[in-house]
Order: C-alpha cells, then sequence, then structure tokens
C-alpha cells in the first residue's frame, strides 16, 4: 500500500428544480477537518444531501496514468442523505 496523500473536499448540492450543483467548501488535509465542515452546513439547516470527496493527489499525470487512469471524481464516500 503506497503512502499517497489525499485532500478531502466537503460537499453539499444544492437542487433547484432540475438543476443540480455541487458547493465545495475548500480542500481540507483531514477527513476530520472536512466532517467538521458538514456538521456546520447541518447546524445551519442546510438538509440537502452532503458528503465529502476524498481526492488522491498525484506528482504527475505520468504516474497518475501508470496507476491505470484512476478517476478522481464520482459519488463522495460519505454521501449523507438528509433526514426527515
Amino acid at each position: 500500500m503506497s503512502n499517497r496523500l489525499y485532500v478531502h473536499v466537503p460537499i453539499r448540492l444544492l437542487i433547484d428544480h432540475d438543476d443540480v450543483s455541487e458547493i465545495r467548501a475548500g480542500a481540507f488535509a483531514t477527513k476530520q477537518e472536512a466532517q467538521q465542515v458538514l456538521e456546520h452546513w447541518r447546524a445551519e439547516g442546510h438538509t440537502s444531501p452532503m458528503g465529502i470527496r476524498s481526492l488522491p493527489i498525484w506528482g504527475t499525470a505520468a504516474e497518475w496514468i501508470a496507476a491505470g487512469a484512476i478517476p478522481a471524481s464520482g459519488v463522495p464516500d460519505d454521501m449523507v442523505q438528509p433526514v426527515g
């Protein structure tokens, strides 16, 4: 297993009828810090789906390609559905 670094990006969905967009709070060095952003959003009353997208940090495009061109995005790993 490699010692690859990751950044953790808290996101929440902004849903307006048929339009869906992501609100991102920046990138954090630890998942715990990103989780605090989700908790803050919930405390503010946001109920839309939210989660944390963890992205690997690659040194070069060649390194990424050699690893199998791993996709860096998709479904956030901690997607949380609104309660209630």
